[in-house]
């Protein structure tokens, strides 16, 4: 019932609206990632090998989608997902043993970094405060903690955090926020913080360091595999259904969730 309630589209924009001091935190969240847009996986000493993996665009297509759900459960789920493709993508890459949050910490704070989810701080609130606590508990929180650290850590980060030269960091943030600012001046006047998110472009030229494209990683033969392997044995409910209710909704499985 209560996932009927905050999925409502009337009630969520009731909520949203109300969220005026998130709103805020929001808007400089979008410009901080846009002036952080020229960070790349070496910076943050990924490695190659992950950098180029289409897990990340999965991952970060996954991230994305939090500011198109409604329902503080189907939110979460979009972080869970998100975070278990990454990590499913770190153990099957290391080598021996399994990874683990110094791995994956990285990875993550690259994705979000790369997504630039609108009024992403605004779903970190709402998941927190809407979200049963029994229900909150277990993975999805110990995901969502990851998610709320590397939003502070990018919020706060600089040339000394990152593998990267002060003059060239300082730089490059310059050349970004004034170029941030000067689409913002070009682009009509907007309200709306998911208009803005916009401005947070996933990979310049639509390529990564690496030179993958989102439509190179998608279509990758590993994808189909990447979608099931991600969420399998941990979406099911207790008669073994394989969903729960609203799973259609976000079902990392259709392609249309990451269109």
């Amino acid at each position: 019932m209560a996932a009927y309630i905050l999925g409502n589209e009337e009630v969520f924009a009731s909520i949203m609206a109300s969220a005026t001091e998130q709103e805020e935190q929001d808007k400089l969240l979008v410009r901080r990632m846009a002036c952080l847009s020229f960070v790349q996986p070496s910076h943050l000493d990924l490695k190659k090998l992950h950098a180029a993996h289409p897990a990340l665009t999965l991952a970060r297509k996954m991230l994305r989608r939090i500011s198109t759900v409604r329902a503080p459960q189907e939110m979460l789920e979009c972080v869970f997902r998100a975070a278990r493709i990454i990590f499913r993508m770190l153990n099957e890459t290391c080598g021996e043993g399994a990874a683990s949050a110094d791995d994956f910490l990285p990875v993550l704070i690259y994705c979000v970094l790369k997504a630039g989810t609108p009024r992403l701080y605004t779903a970190i609130e709402y998941m927190s405060q809407f979200r049963r606590p029994s229900r909150l508990s277990g993975e999805r929180h110990y995901y969502l903690v990851q998610l709320q650290t590397a939003v502070a850590f990018i919020e706060h980060m600089d040339a000394a955090s990152l593998t990267i030269d002060a003059e060239e960091f300082h730089t490059k943030y310059a050349a970004a926020e004034q170029a941030f600012l000067d689409k913002k001046e070009r682009s009509e006047p907007k309200s709306s913080v998911e208009s803005e998110g916009s401005s947070v472009a996933p990979w310049p030229n639509g390529h990564d360091e690496a030179g993958v494209t989102d439509k190179q990683a998608l279509s990758s033969n590993l994808t189909e595999r990447w979608q099931h392997e991600a969420v399998r044995g941990e979406w099911r409910d207790s008669g073994g259904s394989g969903h729960r209710s609203g799973d259609q909704s976000i079902d990392v499985r259709d392609h249309q969730t990451f269109a």
